[in-house]
């Protein structure tokens, strides 16, 4: 069973993720935060095999929770989910260790396919870079 942490201020879009990954065999969610300041103490006690963090929110953003969670889980295999994929962004990213970027309103299918790739060691990026086109 993969341990899921969820991480979004937008209640609605928290929401339709904890049901996605709720009715989701082979995925529980552990804790559902509603700002990057709430990370890390819900990873402190449930625990989780994955976090999927919105990038933009109120008090800390994604980033600033994953670089929380690099120091003091880094077992915890971090996703970052935007509306808006950047180049830039997704260098800041992969510099401070995520696993994974996603785009807000991706196929739900899609969504947790990635989740179990990131569980079992694997990534989840964007075949192609703004910078370049590179392959990530």
């Amino acid at each position: 069973m993969i341990r899921l942490l969820i991480a979004d201020d937008h209640t609605g879009v928290r929401l339709a993720l904890v049901d996605l990954f709720g009715s989701t065999p082979d995925i529980a969610v552990v804790a559902a935060c509603s700002d990057g300041d709430e990370v890390l103490p819900a990873a402190r006690s449930t625990r989780p095999h994955v976090a999927l963090l919105d990038h933009v929110m109120p008090r800390m953003t994604g980033l600033e929770a994953a670089a929380q969670l690099r120091e003091e889980c880094p077992d915890v295999r971090v996703v970052l989910l935007t509306g808006t994929v950047g180049s830039g962004l997704m260098a800041e990213a992969r510099a401070l260790g995520a696993a994974g970027f996603l785009a807000k309103g991706e196929d739900s299918d899609a969504l947790t396919d990635h989740i179990r790739t990131v569980a079992d060691g694997g990534s989840a990026w964007p075949e192609t870079a703004a910078c370049g086109g590179r392959p990530f």
